[in-house]
């Protein structure tokens, strides 16, 4: 909800913040992000098996001491200035070093990131496997970053009260 919140007036508002083409903003769901990144990647590779199998003079981008994730990144840059990922987590080492990389990418083609996530970025993959190697992308995402805490705020979509009880908005009775 927030993530929406900022796309459409990120879009509403881009000829006073000096925006050149607000429609170079996307917006995708953590999930949804890593599967097509894990697509892309698995399809990278296929391609570089093949070409290597028919012709060995051809180099793909990887060869040329870029990497997959790089290269996709660099693709994904041609078309966006903005990236916003909704419900950022990590939960396991292959997505962490995935993150570490494309995420890192990102900020070094210039790329903006716009982030939610329910824990600030220090406590990412708290207690996971190999954390240590996820470290130094945290303390750069932390120092290149502006985090925003939301937690104070109510969720506007729950209007239920502790006690199990409806809130006033949703409640019945007579009017007496």
């Amino acid at each position: 909800m927030c993530m929406d919140f900022f796309v459409q007036h990120y879009k509403a508002m881009s000829s006073t913040i000096a925006v050149d083409n607000p429609d170079r903003i996307l917006r995708v769901h953590f999930h949804d992000l890593l599967s097509s990144v894990h697509a892309a990647l698995h399809a990278f590779r296929l391609a570089r098996r093949k070409l290597r199998r028919h012709d060995t003079t051809i180099r793909l981008d990887s060869e040329q001491n870029v990497s997959p994730v790089q290269a996709l990144v660099r693709r994904a840059a041609r078309n966006i200035d903005v990236l916003c990922i909704d419900e950022f987590q990590v939960s396991d080492v292959a997505d962490a070093m995935l993150l570490k990389d494309l995420i890192g990418a990102a900020m070094d083609a210039g790329i903006g990131l716009v982030v939610s996530s329910n824990r600030p970025p220090q406590e990412l993959y708290q207690d996971g496997l190999n954390r240590e190697l996820l470290l130094p992308f945290l303390h750069r995402l932390e120092s290149e970053s502006t985090i925003v805490l939301l937690d104070a705020l109510p969720d506007p979509a729950s209007d239920v009260q502790l006690s199990g009880e409806q809130g006033p908005a949703k409640a019945s009775g007579s009017s007496q």
